[in-house]
């Protein structure tokens, strides 16, 4: 195995032993070194390496140890001596991955904004900008995140948005893994070319089972760690060794799904899942699941295909796969066991990356099935994350006036009302309120009026009072709720209905909750809200505003905001209290402003099963 170094290739041709410590070279004299004749050849002294090479312990033998490491002035290598360095990568922003859960932190989770739909809410959801913690107490930083929430601004996981693209919002989770001392000795410790070099040693020589597993573990741990060393793997070459594996252990079964785990962490960008769907490994995991070996491995399965799924070139190759229709008639099926029906209505709202595709789906009959699972999931006792993911679903399918219709005719709407006036839970709050917003459209007045009549709009104005005080996150799908209402019919019949609901002072009063804290993109969604209930809602909703302090609460946001922010203040102010001119101007920027293709984000799940401890892997050496 080819060995990186910084040193001249002569000082490879013999290595010294690991054990054995360097050679101790004389210190010459001051006479010596003044005297002695100046030979015509420095030699290196024999069996010496140069800082951070490495060698295995025996030929054929991938463990990894340290070679004596020690610097000689006696030879200085020139340009043709010297050996290639290991290829650097760049750093890849990477959305959503799992969150880890050891001996010492368990994951309560999906987020991010993703979190794991059996697990509880943490606190990181941001509507096109944040991430999620799992991992430890509930707390706004590190928190665990229950399936279907999303992640905070203020983590380094931020919405990429762009309100001027069809994937405007893109809601994804960054993978935490607890900060302990001994985890970031751990973390510093392994190093992805030599963990990739490793795994593929074992993969194509001795095969030992165990052997491999530790070094998969090591691989999980390092690409939660952060996004460069996420990336740092795949440049290293760990994709096609996890393909190679999940093939020959699909047929064994035996050690699966440890392989499902570290391939679904690895696939934490476009480029990396790219990478796996033109290999066909796609077609692989669909075997995998249609086999129903296990229920962990069928979702796990599932998980795996949900993050491959983050572009819609790779969205249609699995249509032509016969991947959605595998979803409808055998993941959402009453008999699916109910972690997999989650995670299959998870991967149905990811599949929908174009309105095409939507409209695909609904010949499929694919609405139908997804209310009924919304149906099940709201009539038993079960965990808000089945809750969760089909409200996802019905927002991801929603995208456009026909298919809300198709929705509602389906009994779509009354669960949607049930879940607004009587849940507390903050996932099932946020994705509620998401998708009664990706219902409506401009001029989509009949359902708007059939929304309305099933008294969303209270269920909508109770959401501020509902929550936590440190819980924002669902403010910011409230908002845009708001937001489409006032487009939906440009009349006074939801002005007026919108007022004796309460959403006008409901939305004062959460954007009062969200002023000081850090996700800007609450502040823009809530601006957005006020402007367009400004322009819509005519003079007595102006005046109301103005009355309750809503200008002096959009200054103060903007004054401490980014200029994204800022903007957005401003526009709010100016169709609250400027001329006929203005107004108009100022309500024509805010159209503009709003993501009016689909509405509901890419969300990719977090892992549905937790990580082993790498200090038991470590320990067991």
């Amino acid at each position: 195995m080819h060995s990186y170094s910084s040193g001249p290739p002569a000082y490879e041709a013999s290595p010294p032993s690991p054990t054995l410590p360097a050679p101790t070279l004389p210190a010459p004299s001051r006479s010596s070194s003044l005297c002695a004749p100046v030979p015509t050849r420095l030699e290196a002294p024999p069996a010496v390496l140069l800082d951070g090479d490495f060698r295995s312990s025996s030929p054929g033998s991938s463990s990894l140890l340290p070679s004596v490491s020690l610097r000689s002035s006696a030879a200085v290598p020139n340009a043709s001596q010297r050996v290639a360095s290991p290829p650097t990568s760049s750093t890849f922003s990477r959305q959503g991955s799992i969150f880890v859960a050891s001996g010492r932190s368990s994951r309560t989770s999906d987020s991010a904004s993703s979190w794991d739909p059996s697990s509880s809410y943490a606190r990181a959801y941001t509507p096109n900008v944040s991430s999620i913690d799992e991992n430890g107490a509930y707390n706004p930083m590190s928190a665990p995140a229950a399936p279907g929430m999303l992640g905070r601004s203020d983590s380094s996981a931020m919405w990429e948005h762009n309100r001027r693209q069809s994937s405007a919002a893109n809601w994804d989770r960054m993978s935490t893994v607890t900060d302990t001392p001994s985890n970031r000795s751990i973390n510093q410790s392994m190093n992805a070319v030599l963990l990739a070099g490793a795994l593929q040693a074992e993969v194509h020589s001795t095969r030992i089972p165990d052997v491999i597993d530790s070094a998969l573990i090591k691989i999980q741990h390092l690409a939660t760690n952060s996004d460069k060393d996420a990336q740092k793997l795949v440049t290293a070459g760990v994709v096609p060794t996890l393909i190679h594996l999940l093939k020959i252990r699909a047929a064994e079964t035996t050690g699966l799904d440890i392989v499902l785990v570290t391939l679904g962490l690895v696939a934490h960008d476009p480029i990396s899942s790219n990478t796996i769907f033109r290999t066909n490994t796609t077609h692989t995991l669909l075997e995998i699941f249609k086999a129903s070996i296990s229920e962990d491995i069928s979702t796990l399965a599932l998980w795996c295909l949900n993050r491959i799924c983050r572009s819609t070139d790779v969205a249609l190759g699995l249509l032509k796969q016969n991947f959605a229709r595998l979803l409808i008639e055998q993941g959402l099926a009453p008999d699916t066991p109910p972690s997999t029906a989650r995670m299959a209505c998870w991967t149905l709202g990811i599949l929908i990356h174009s309105d095409a595709i939507a409209d695909t789906l609904a010949d499929m009959h694919a609405v139908p099935e997804i209310v009924d699972y919304l149906r099940r999931a709201s009539s038993v006792d079960g965990p808000s994350a089945d809750v969760c993911a089909a409200m996802y679903a019905v927002g991801r399918i929603s995208r456009s006036i026909k298919l809300a219709k198709a929705l509602h005719k389906a009994g779509c709407v009354p669960l949607l009302a049930f879940h607004l006036s009587s849940s507390t839970e903050p996932g099932v709050l946020l994705w509620t309120a998401r998708a009664v917003g990706c219902l409506m459209r401009p001029n989509s007045g009949d359902m708007a009026k059939i929304l309305l009549e099933a008294d969303i709009a209270h269920g909508l104005a109770r959401l501020p009072s509902v929550l936590p005080t440190d819980e924002v996150e669902p403010l910011g799908s409230f908002a845009f709720a708001v937001q489409r209402f006032s487009c939906a019919e440009w009349g006074s019949g939801t002005r007026k209905a919108l007022v004796e609901a309460g959403v006008v002072d409901a939305l004062l009063a959460g954007l009062r909750t969200v002023a000081d804290e850090p996700h800007p993109q609450i502040h823009i969604e809530m601006a957005l809200a006020v402007s367009f209930l400004g322009d819509v809602g005519g003079g007595s909703i102006r005046k109301e505003i103005v009355s309750a302090g809503g200008i002096t609460i959009l200054k103060r946001v903007g004054a401490n905001g980014s200029p994204e922010v800022a903007k957005a203040c401003s526009m709010a102010v100016t169709s609250i209290t400027g001329n006929i001119w203005t107004r108009n101007a100022a309500s024509a920027k805010t159209a503009m402003s709003h993501n009016w293709s689909g509405g509901c984000p890419d969300y990719h799940c977090s892992c549905p099963v937790p990580l082993m401890d790498i200090d038991t892997v470590l320990g067991s050496l």
